[in-house]
């Protein structure tokens, strides 16, 4: 009787324990856009999968809903880095080309110089 108790208790605390991960993978699956029939298939073998299982399925689900969700940041992100890039890239050829500009009348000077 005990033993069983204890069976009993082990297999309340391994479900309490599930709860929570098993609660983010439902809302996860719900919130994504694969086929209904897909996910019917998903929650069918939810029952069967190990916590660690489910753990690596939610890992993964949890990728491609932040995927989802943060696709358009970072087009927008991606869009104002080459932006960026592209001033950064103009702005080192004019700086460059004074630089050069301003070696090449330093060189004229110093030549000059030497002649005097």
């Amino acid at each position: 009787m005990t033993k069983n108790l204890l069976v009993n208790k082990n297999i309340l605390n391994i479900l309490k324990n599930m709860e929570a991960p098993v609660k983010k993978l439902v809302a996860l699956l719900s919130d994504s856009k694969m086929p209904a029939d897909i996910k019917e298939a998903w929650l069918a073998l939810l029952a069967h999968m190990t916590p660690e299982q489910i753990d690596r399925f939610s890992a993964a689900l949890e990728v491609k809903y932040l995927d989802e969700k943060t696709g358009a940041i970072d087009k927008k992100f991606k869009k104002n880095l080459e932006i960026a890039v592209e001033k950064y890239r103009k702005r080192e050829k004019e700086n460059n080309k004074n630089i050069l500009e301003k070696i090449a009348n330093l060189n004229k000077a110093l030549l000059g110089a030497d002649k005097a």
